[in-house]
Parts: C-alpha cells; structure tokens; sequence
C-alpha cells in the first residue's frame, strides 16, 4: 500500500512540474512555446452538421502554411519566428447544444489546438 502511495504522489509531481515547464523552455536563440488555441464556429442545425464544420476547420488548420496558421490563430508576438509555427497533435473538437427562448436547438462547435513554435530572444 505504502508503494502505490508513493508512486501516486511521484506521477502527480512529475505531472504538475511538466506542466508548469511545457509553457516555456529556453531554446538556444530563444524560447520554445507551446500554445492552446479555441476556435468557436458558427450554429449548426444537427449535431452532425456542427461535428463537419468542425472537422473541416481542422482539416483547413492542418492543410495551412505556419504564416496562414499564424492569421487564422491570432498568434500575436512580434518576436515569433514564423516557420516554426505549427499544429501539435491531439485536435479535438466538441459539440455544443443550445436553446433559444423560443425553444429552437442549435449546435456549435469549437475546434481545439495545440500550438508550438519559437520566440525569439532579444537579449542575445
């Protein structure tokens, strides 16, 4: 019991400090970010429909060049080295339903991303 104890409490420092360190790495010329980005989509009449918006935002985000990238995710840093931008793996997207007052259902989806690239460092 005291084994599985302390392997619990190992992974969840282990996790806690990945966490805190994915932001921001110092990379030789710069630093290495990591990024969440949540695109929110136009209503859909089905659940189906909302689901293809989204799959179809993901397939154009994953098609796109890292400047396009860039204007689509509002990555703003002047100091972004721009051909280093791109989509980490694990895109998702989720499905909400929603009622008007007059009853009527919509759906909207939202596509969700990881973004990676480096920033430049000025103090070089």
């Amino acid at each position: 019991m005291k084994t599985v104890q302390s392997i619990v409490i190992a992974a969840s420092i282990i996790l806690v400090s990945a966490n805190a360190v994915a932001g921001t790495i110092q990379s030789g010329g710069g630093f290495d970010r990591v990024v969440n980005n949540t695109i929110v989509l136009s209503a859909a009449p089905t659940k189906q429909a909302a689901y293809q918006l989204g799959l179809n935002k993901l397939a154009q985000l994953n098609a796109s060049s890292p400047q396009q990238l860039g204007l689509m995710l509002n990555v703003i840093s002047s100091n972004a080295e721009g051909n280093t931008l791109h989509l980490k793996d694990g895109g998702y997207i989720t499905v909400q339903e929603r009622m008007s007052t007059g009853g009527n259902t919509t759906y909207v989806s939202s596509v969700n991303v990881g973004l990676h690239y480096l920033e430049r460092n000025d103090n070089n």
